[in-house]
């Protein structure tokens, strides 16, 4: 139990990669470019999905915790001011 040392996963990078698509997004057009066939024909096929009839946020409400300053990324335009 005590006398065995895991062994470290060795993971080796890639071999013989091909980069076979380049893909981008057109902002004028709100369309992607360079997708394959296939993707193409899953994309195509979110629009005929239903949208949903309540927000999601409506029927799960959340509460968001104040958020955390760390006091090394607070520049010192963004420093509080000491509390009087």
């Amino acid at each position: 139990m005590f006398g065995k040392k895991k062994k470290r996963l060795e993971i080796s990078a890639p071999s013989n990669f091909e980069h076979r698509v380049h893909t981008g997004f057109d902002p004028r057009e709100q369309k992607f470019t360079g997708l394959p066939q296939q993707w193409q024909s899953l994309l195509a096929d979110t629009a005929n999905r239903p949208k949903p009839m309540v927000d999601p946020s409506y029927i799960t409400p959340i509460q968001l915790a104040p958020m955390k300053i760390s006091p090394k990324n607070v520049r010192p335009s963004e420093t509080p001011l000491p509390k009087v």
